[in-house]
């Protein structure tokens, strides 16, 4: 983990806005790849693209919603280690059940159909969002670091043994 951040606000858009640029700015390092929130309500998705394309620009976007749905405060900690398996595996997985991303997103650059490949050492950046309805809070994850590259786990620890 390079960094992990929290922002709190009247709103999500700014509340996810605060926790990713403060992420951004302790890990000191741009994503390559972002795993969205992205809870599949057009507004949300609207505003959590708002608060997080700018910072990071165009890199690959998945979320597990689709195909996983939402899991409330658990879904963080799922996308977690669903990210940390991606980057292990080196693919980054499509958003599930989506064949055609809403065009009024602001152009995030959707994985759909297929994994795509994700560079060696990949940095993933993480979104949470906190559903409240008087205020907002979101969290940002940048994540780096992970080994153990491609293939089957259970194969290499079958060899090991």
């Amino acid at each position: 983990m390079l960094a992990c951040e929290t922002g709190a606000a009247a709103d999500r858009a700014s509340a996810t806005g605060l926790a990713v640029r403060a992420a951004l700015r302790r890990a000191g390092e741009r994503p390559d790849h972002w795993w969205a929130h992205g809870s599949g309500s057009p507004a949300a998705d609207r505003e959590e693209c708002s608060a997080v394309l700018p910072q990071i620009g165009a890199v690959p976007v998945t979320s597990s919603k689709g195909t996983l749905g939402l899991a409330l405060e658990c879904s963080a900690l799922i996308d977690t280690a669903l990210a940390v398996e991606s980057l292990r595996r080196g693919q980054l997985p499509p958003v599930g059940l989506l064949r055609r991303p809403d065009p009024r997103l602001g152009g995030p650059d959707t994985v759909t159909g297929q994994a795509r490949p994700v560079p060696a050492a990949g940095i993933a950046l993480i979104t949470g969002i906190d559903h409240g309805r008087s205020s907002a809070s979101a969290g940002a994850l940048v994540l780096g670091g992970v080994t153990g590259g491609q293939g089957d786990h259970r194969a290499r620890r079958e060899e090991e043994l």
